[in-house]
Order: structure tokens, then C-alpha cells, then sequence
């Protein structure tokens, strides 16, 4: 009970930056940019940042109107944390000792390029380190997948529920009702719009995530010191690297998640038809658009 409204206050505080990131990530920008400077003294059209986009969205429909998707998103939240952490303990409870070195031994071949790297990088006696690595790691990978597949329809849901500002409709309303909406109008398919990139996205941030908190925490906080405070901080930093570099994967996920789904955020003039999420990918990239919304604070015309 306490995870799950732990949950439930996580997600409420911080839906509206979730709202506002979502359009912006969808090329809605109804708001004129303005004369500014950059933080170089450069002259550039500014573009709102979240509390005056905040403030339109609140004008517009009001102080609940911020709150659209919310619902689906936390039920996404509460499954997606119970199914990883099922998925765990699975794996980790019904290993045998037999299994376990069948195990080390797939694992290394499916990482073999990981491993291989590792050895070379570090003394021979930390080979048995590096295979405790790679197997904890593909164990939290496979159980953050299997969160990711299970949970992902609502999170379609819910970007679906937040496009609807752009065009002001009201066909995604409640969870079931959508659910009934998505498979009459796109089959069973509709509700893994835009799931590849964001799959390939997961797996990437847990090997990542874990690869540099791995090298800092073996090859740096034995020079800064082993504190609390210092772990935190190598966490923190490996998270941001992670999401960092997964980011345009998140991105065209939630893009394809809106494409040509009958919304108006979805279709032209407000967003082109997209063939596939490479394509969209493609295109975000050739207009300097990859990284949209990932700020939310001093956003700028590119030039």
C-alpha cells in the first residue's frame, strides 16, 4: 500500500512536466516565441518554458485540464514496477546452481562484446566480477523489458489522452473507454504504437545505467571516497548519461505513439504520416528536432 501511494504522489507531482514535455515532444508549440538571448549572448527566438506553457494549458482548460492522462499513467506505474519486480524474483529464486552456470554462459555469449571489453580493460582476476556483472545486469534488463511490454499499452493511453489538447477532441476519455477505442479503430496493434523504439530504449538505459555506475563506482569512488552522498551522486549522473543518450528513442516513441492514431496532434498539418519509427527518426533528426522537449526550461529556435 505504501508503494502504491508513493506511486500515486510521485506521478501526481509531477504529471504537469509530463503534459508539457509531451507537446512539446509532439511540435505543438501554440504559444509565439518571443526575443531573447541565449546564455552565450546570442540573439534567438525564445519559445515558452513550462510555467508559461503550464499557464496556457491551465487557461485553456482549466486547473484539472493539467491532470489528462494522469490515470493511466499511474496504473502504468504500479504495474510496471510490480512486473519487474516479478520478473526478478523468478529468475533469481528458481535458478539452480546447474542453471546458474548455463546461465553465466548464455550470458556472456548474448554480451560477449560487453565482456570481451571488460577483460581487456581490466586484470584477469576481475573476470569473475565482470561475469557477476553482466548476469545481475541482463537479469534487470529482461525484468525492466517484460515491465516495459506488459505496462506499455496504458502509457499509449495516456500520451493519447494528452494529445488531445492539440485539437481540443475528447475520444480518449477513461481508461476502459480508450482501451474499447483503440481496438475498434487499430486492432490489437494499436496498442504498441511506437513500442520498438521505446523497448530498445529500455535496454539500452539498463545496460548503460549499470556499465557506467559500474566503471565509476570500481575506478573513481575509490579516489573520492565510498560515501553515501558520493553514491548518489555516481547513481544520479549514471541515470542522466542513460536517459541522455536514450533520449531520441523516448521521443519517437511517443511520437509513433500519436501517429495517424485519428487525432489531430497525429496528422498533418500538426505532424506528417510516418512510414515506421526509423523513418520518423529519420526526419526528426534531418531537422534538427531529435532532442525536442528535452528541456523544458530556456527552449530556443534552433537556427
Amino acid at each position: 500500500m505504501t508503494a502504491i501511494l508513493s506511486s500515486v504522489a510521485i506521478n501526481l507531482a509531477s504529471h504537469p512536466f509530463i503534459y508539457v514535455k509531451t507537446l512539446i515532444q509532439l511540435g505543438h508549440e501554440p504559444i509565439a516565441p518571443v526575443d531573447g538571448v541565449t546564455l552565450f549572448g546570442r540573439n534567438a527566438q525564445k519559445l515558452p518554458g513550462f510555467f508559461t506553457y503550464a499557464a496556457y494549458i491551465r487557461k485553456t482548460d482549466g486547473f484539472f485540464g493539467m491532470y489528462k492522462g494522469l490515470a493511466p499513467r499511474i496504473i502504468q506505474s504500479i504495474i510496471s514496477s510490480n512486473v519487474n519486480a516479478s520478473v526478478l524474483k523468478v529468475i533469481r529464486e528458481e535458478k539452480s546452481q546447474d542453471e546458474e552456470e548455463e546461465n553465466d554462459e548464455l550470458y556472456l555469449q548474448i554480451n560477449y562484446t560487453i565482456v570481451l571489453l571488460a577483460v581487456i580493460m581490466v586484470p584477469q582476476t576481475a573476470v569473475e566480477e565482470i561475469k557477476v556483472f553482466a548476469i545481475k545486469t541482463s537479469e534487470q534488463c529482461l525484468a525492466s523489458m517484460a515491465a516495459v511490454t506488459v505496462s506499455y499499452p496504458l502509457h499509449v493511453i495516456s500520451v493519447r489522452m494528452m494529445a488531445q489538447f492539440v485539437g481540443q477532441e475528447n475520444v480518449y476519455r477513461g481508461v476502459i473507454s480508450s482501451i474499447s477505442e483503440i481496438y475498434r479503430e487499430e486492432g490489437f496493434k494499436g496498442f504498441f504504437s511506437g513500442f520498438v523504439p521505446r523497448l530498445v530504449a529500455e535496454f539500452m538505459s539498463v545496460w548503460l545505467y549499470n556499465i557506467v555506475l559500474y566503471v565509476t563506482q570500481k575506478y573513481i569512488v575509490t579516489s573520492i571516497g565510498g560515501k553515501k552522498e558520493n553514491q548518489l551522486y555516481l547513481q544520479a549522473v549514471s541515470n542522466y548519461i542513460a536517459g541522455y543518450i536514450t533520449y531520441p528513442l523516448n521521443l519517437v516513441s511517443n511520437v509513433m505513439a500519436v501517429n495517424n492514431c485519428g487525432l489531430a496532434a497525429g496528422a498533418p498539418p500538426n505532424m506528417v504520416f510516418y512510414s515506421s519509427w526509423q523513418d520518423c527518426m529519420a526526419s526528426l533528426r534531418s531537422e534538427g528536432q531529435i532532442r525536442r522537449g528535452a528541456t523544458l526550461f530556456r527552449r530556443f529556435i534552433q537556427s
